[in-house]
């Protein structure tokens, strides 16, 4: 090389086209939520095994975006955590809600029959996107202890900008720092 001649530095991503490990597992939480979604708003018509069989079909990287290549998820997390939501939905819908109502004075309810007073109770998210980003970083907080919580947070975070404004990822990270503090 002579000193006439540009150092030219190739990015990481181009090298390896599927992307760092970082970026892979910023891709499969992303599709996750895009997954869980897509079964949540089909009422559960559509099986977990068999989103996970058309994400990675069809979905799963290596394509343009308005002229950007999708970095290639990591399968394994993905798969995981797309599953995983559906096996302890119960229990995960159960700390989502009662993270969303933490803090909020939740206001009684009175019955019309018996005449007594009840608390409300939390209600699950209208919308069934911000409700897949609640679950499935619910579930990575709860099974993926080896992983630092904010890093599951920040990215889940991030897949909620994609989508959403300032107020709504604000609700996701508060939601997931409840979540992170009663199960760390």
């Amino acid at each position: 090389m002579t000193d006439n001649q540009p150092v030219t530095e190739t990015p990481t991503d181009a090298i390896n086209p599927k992307g760092s490990k970082k970026a892979r597992n910023s891709a499969a939480r992303l599709l996750a939520v895009q997954a869980v979604f897509q079964i949540l708003s089909n009422k559960n018509e559509q099986s977990p095994e068999d989103a996970v069989k058309e994400f990675l079909a069809h979905r799963a990287g290596g394509f343009d975006v308005d002229g950007d290549e999708l970095v290639e998820p990591d399968k394994t997390l993905f798969k995981d955590v797309v599953i995983g939501v559906f096996n302890h939905f119960d229990q995960l819908h159960e700390m989502v809600d009662v993270n969303r109502s933490a803090g909020k004075k939740e206001a009684p309810v009175v019955d019309a029959v018996e005449g007594e007073e009840k608390t409300a109770a939390p209600e699950r998210p209208k919308e069934p996107l911000l409700y897949a980003h609640f679950l499935c970083g619910a579930f990575e907080l709860m099974i993926h202890q080896s992983i630092d919580a904010p890093i599951i947070i920040n990215d889940y975070l991030h897949a909620a900008r994609a989508f959403y404004d300032d107020a709504e990822v604000k609700l996701i990270n508060a939601v997931l720092d409840g979540v992170k503090n009663t199960t760390r």
